[in-house]
């Protein structure tokens, strides 16, 4: 299981200000007109030891659909895409649709990668000197329908299917002196259902307010998995506004419970976007 607690402030940056407040004037909620559509396209040359050169190319275009009123929220249809010098690449189309007056919200997306990722065992106290690189192929599909309950509330269903194939590590890794499920790959899939608690007026830039999600999932044979574990998500989110909006401070706890076998890639981890920015996706 993951649980975590997280404080934070966030302010004016010297660092893309300009940026963050373009997009943040793109997808405000509080006026009454409807924006237009946009479209944003990023391309970044980087390098890092593990892929050495690489190229990576984000697009998002945020709009809403036809018909829709003023208060219905903005739906964006966004690329992650990347390959590297050293033949790996990630591919990841995403999108979230608010259909007019925020009747329905629809989430889902693919990614398809083959890029590399440290490990260190299964735990919460391995030293760093058992860091270790494996690499793999992974294939994700997941989407979430979702219809709104009064004004803030949306619940629904969901499915995920997750296929790690093509494990690439020498003999002398943990993964195969000390194997854990998941080690030498197989297919998650399952349903599950959500509900989601939102009375944020910006949902991508927020000053304001609360988010609160519950998501349960169950993978089984029935469901076409290799793996037999449930999947319990808890994210509680909330915002206030400091020196006339101009700061935010925000609060987030987070916990992630899986009874059963899970594949260790599928365990509550801690970094990337979403949870733990300070830390990258599986370091």
């Amino acid at each position: 299981c993951l649980g975590f607690f997280m404080i934070g402030t966030l302010g004016a940056q010297t660092l893309g200000e300009r940026w963050r407040s373009l997009i943040a004037d793109t997808v405000a909620l509080d006026t009454h007109q409807v924006r237009p559509d946009y479209f944003i396209l990023v391309p970044v040359l980087r390098y890092l030891p593990e892929t050495r050169w690489s190229l990576v190319l984000a697009g998002n275009y945020i709009f809403r659909p036809r018909k829709s009123t003023p208060g219905t929220r903005p739906s964006n249809v966004r690329l992650s895409a990347s390959i590297t010098q050293n033949q790996q690449y990630i591919f990841r189309p995403h999108f979230e649709i608010f259909t007019p007056d925020n009747r329905w919200f629809l989430k889902g997306g693919v990614t398809w990668t083959r890029f590399p990722e440290l490990y260190y065992g299964v735990g919460n106290h391995q030293p760093l000197e058992r860091e270790e690189m494996y690499s793999f192929d992974l294939f994700r599909l997941y989407g979430r329908v979702m219809k709104r309950h009064g004004k803030n509330l949306y619940c629904g269903g969901h499915w995920t299917l997750e296929s790690m194939y093509r494990m690439r590590y020498p003999e002398a890794s943990l993964l195969f002196k000390e194997p854990v499920t998941g080690n030498t790959g197989g297919l998650a899939s399952g349903p599950g259902a959500i509900a989601i608690w939102d009375n944020r007026k910006n949902i991508y830039f927020p000053a304001n307010g609360v988010y609160a999600e519950f998501q349960f999932s169950i993978y089984n044979k029935l469901t076409g998995s290799d793996f037999q574990f449930t999947s319990w998500t808890l994210d509680l989110r909330e915002y206030i506004s400091l020196r006339s909006h101009k700061d935010v401070l925000a609060f987030q706890a987070y916990g992630q419970f899986n009874p059963g076998d899970p594949p260790f890639r599928m365990m509550g981890l801690l970094g990337g976007e979403n949870t733990g920015r300070a830390y990258r996706d599986w370091e």
